[in-house]
Formats: structure tokens, C-alpha cells, sequence
């Protein structure tokens, strides 16, 4: 715990060491604040969540512009051939005979 009485993480290491003589037992023990290290960890995993987010993001944008390429071609045909059809009607309406007239209509 720290001083402010806040739990920590923490890594423990200990080792144990005899002197050459073989009469002192020694022990060296070290402890390191692991709370950076998962500051880090959880930036980490919050990073590649939102480049999943972005990535499916982008796939639907993708999806979105795909789908209404479409939908404009489908529209865009039949209005031009009933655009030409009119223009047609128009420009030449007095040369066509009344079967043309009605195959433009």
C-alpha cells in the first residue's frame, strides 16, 4: 500500500544467497510499482479497440458509398432512356409516324 493507504500492483522478487564460508545466509529482495506498466497495458488495449471501431467504421462507409453507386446506376438508366425518349419526342415528333410516337412513349 502506499502512504495514502492506496493498493498498488506490484512485482516481488526474492533471492537467497550463502556466503563462500557457507555460515551467512543472505536474502536480496526488491519489489517494483507495477502501475505504470498497466497504465500502459490499458492504453494499449483502448488503442486497438478504437482502430477495430475505426476499421469497421470505414467498412460500413465503404458499404454505405457501394450500395448507393448502385442505387444511382439503377435510377440513372431508366431516367436517361426516358430522357432520350422525350428529347426525342421533341426534336422529332413531326417526322415520326404514330407508331414511333407511341414505341418513344
Amino acid at each position: 500500500m502506499r502512504s495514502d493507504r492506496s493498493a498498488f500492483p506490484i512485482e516481488l522478487a526474492i533471492s537467497m544467497f550463502t556466503s563462500q564460508n557457507g555460515g551467512e545466509q543472505l536474502v536480496s529482495m526488491s519489489i517494483r510499482d507495477l502501475s505504470e506498466h498497466q497504465r500502459y497495458q490499458q492504453a494499449l488495449i483502448e488503442q486497438e479497440r478504437l482502430q477495430t471501431a475505426l476499421a469497421k467504421e470505414a467498412e460500413l462507409s465503404q458499404l454505405k458509398s457501394r450500395m448507393m453507386e448502385h442505387i444511382a446506376h439503377e435510377f440513372r438508366t431508366p431516367l436517361t432512356i426516358i430522357q432520350t425518349s422525350a428529347e426525342s419526342l421533341e426534336t422529332y415528333f413531326e417526322r415520326y409516324t404514330a407508331e414511333q410516337r407511341a414505341a418513344c412513349i
